[in-house]
């Protein structure tokens, strides 16, 4: 649950699928149930994926946040979702 009112202005995502780094893992956003489709983190090549997004996606205080794997793996070991919120 998000404390205060913001904007999601960036995010990163890592997994590790039968212990290796798998070649993309795609991530999305659920806002109090509702999947948000313009706002996705995917990882391509390398350990990681980031992305600023163009336009951020604005919360209100008490929201609840999801993340939502895009990509299906049976053997996904871990994932790890940061943001970056700016506090209005």
């Amino acid at each position: 649950m998000i404390p205060c009112d913001g904007k999601i202005i960036k995010g990163y995502a890592k997994a590790t699928v039968n212990s290796r780094v798998p070649s993309s893992f795609t991530v999305s956003f659920e806002i109090n149930q509702a999947e948000q489709t313009n706002h996705l983190i995917t990882k391509g090549k390398g350990k990681q994926g980031d992305v600023t997004f163009n336009t951020s996606l604005a919360m209100k205080e008490g929201d609840v946040i999801r993340f939502k794997s895009k990509t299906n793996y049976l053997s996904l070991e871990t994932a790890t979702v940061r943001v970056l919120i700016k506090l209005d």
